[in-house]
């Protein structure tokens, strides 16, 4: 194996052999993953301005501009347009089938490409590709045409983790190993967490520091600045990084250094799931403007819905009016929204009554002010298989428990690479 993929093998293996096994399985389930760019021609001027954001956090597999995101599933990049609520391959070829290479290993489609972190910049789409000698740049056309190779600008042996880019510089974490050694069947491994910030014109970067960790974590991000954790062991070290001033500053926060925060509406403050007195039993609001914690809510004020008090919360999304959330308790969940005004909670019923049969509730995705992309899935034949759907639903049908799911995005392949039709059966069977 490269040294790229024994690092890799090496966060996956550390990560689940913590003592919190079963929940960050769920995590891992629950990591936001979605959809890419437009081959239609809608003319520079609203092209452009639908490609226009502040800031692009590259921190997850959803990459958001104003108009809509681009992710990449199974091989095949895509872009989800805010108005029409469709996924489109980002490919304009005539006759194009638009297949992954799971289903032609010869296809030429330019979706398949293979690029991940796909965001625009100055007219360009960017993307990274990693190969043997490191991760490097690639810039295409909107459509996926004309693609060219930029340098590298991580070394081979390394992994990227997670940036955001903010004017002509993207701000990024990667890592390598330090020191590996196994006794006794147990692996000890030693990581260098770095941070960067490159220039996208000029390709010169920047070190902000290189810090020995077990892991690191972009939690959230916005245009003036980003939240991050540094983890060793059970001790997490939570961070302020502001782009003008290039400095970290910490703060204080109940909880793992895994669970992402989720901004208000104002970006005054920003909620999170955390840890009172048992594992996730709260949700937190922090006031950026006096760095305090404020407990939102306590999982002891669902005991009416739930009987007695199990499993662990998760943020879905921030409203003006208040906060969607679950209760998990794998593999039952429940879903809530508290009003903000009056502290009133109600259970939701999405989680009860997807579109497919069967299906549970993975993540909300990509949220807008009308409403919000998830996605969920079924299990296939063999364990382990997933057979993943993109959708979306808007706040009103949520909150009012309409329940009224748009499919964006339907399976074509499982998980293990298993073909699958529309309706998420195995293709021969």
């Amino acid at each position: 194996a490269s040294e790229t993929d024994k690092l890799l093998i090496y966060e996956i293996g550390g990560m689940f052999m913590r003592k919190h096994r079963w929940k960050m399985l769920l995590l891992l389930l629950f990591s936001a993953t979605l959809i890419g760019c437009s081959g239609k021609n809608d003319g520079e001027s609203s092209k452009s301005e639908k490609f226009q954001s502040d800031y692009i956090d590259i921190s997850g597999k959803d990459i958001k501009v104003n108009g809509g995101f681009f992710s990449a599933i199974h091989g095949m990049s895509y872009f989800t347009d805010f108005e029409t609520n469709t996924a489109v391959p980002i490919c304009n070829k005539p006759d194009c089938r638009h297949l992954s290479t799971y289903e032609d290993a010869e296809t030429a489609c330019n979706a398949a490409k293979g690029s991940n972190n796909i965001f625009p910049y100055k007219g360009k789409l960017y993307g990274m590709m990693n190969d043997e000698d490191g991760t490097r740049l690639v810039v295409s056309e909107f459509d996926g045409s004309n693609r060219k190779e930029k340098d590298y600008f991580i070394d081979a042996g390394c992994v990227f983790h997670a940036g955001v880019v903010v004017g002509d510089e993207l701000y990024y974490f990667y890592s390598d190993i330090l020191d590996a050694a196994e006794e006794e069947n147990i692996q000890d491994t030693k990581y260098q967490r770095h941070f960067n910030v490159l220039n996208l014109d000029s390709m010169k970067q920047e070190e902000i520091f290189t810090e020995e960790a077990d892991f690191v974590n972009v939690l959230g991000v916005t245009k003036d600045y980003l939240i991050y954790s540094l983890i060793n062991g059970d001790t997490p070290l939570f961070y302020k990084f502001e782009y003008q001033t290039k400095k970290s500053e910490e703060i204080a926060l109940h909880n793992s250094g895994y669970e992402l925060i989720y901004f208000s509406p104002d970006k005054s403050s920003f909620y999170y799931a955390g840890t009172e007195k048992n594992e996730l039993d709260t949700i937190y609001q922090y006031h950026l403007d006096t760095n305090e914690n404020e407990i939102y809510l306590n999982r002891s004020e669902l005991k009416e819905f739930v009987g007695e008090e199990t499993g662990y919360l998760s943020l879905d999304g921030i409203l003006e009016e208040g906060v969607v959330f679950r209760l998990s308790d794998y593999p039952k969940q429940w879903m809530f929204f508290k009003e903000k005004e009056s502290g009133a909670i109600r259970e939701l019923s999405l989680p009860q009554n997807l579109p497919a049969e069967g299906a549970v509730l993975s993540n909300f995705i990509c949220q807008t002010e009308e409403g919000v992309y998830l996605n969920y899935y079924t299990i296939g034949e063999t364990e382990g298989d997933l057979i993943e759907w993109y959708g979306y639903i808007r706040w009103e049908d949520l909150l009012s428990g309409k329940n009224d799911v748009e499919v964006v995005l339907k399976p074509s392949v499982s998980s293990t690479g298993n073909l699958v039709d529309k309706d998420g059966k195995l293709i021969g069977d």
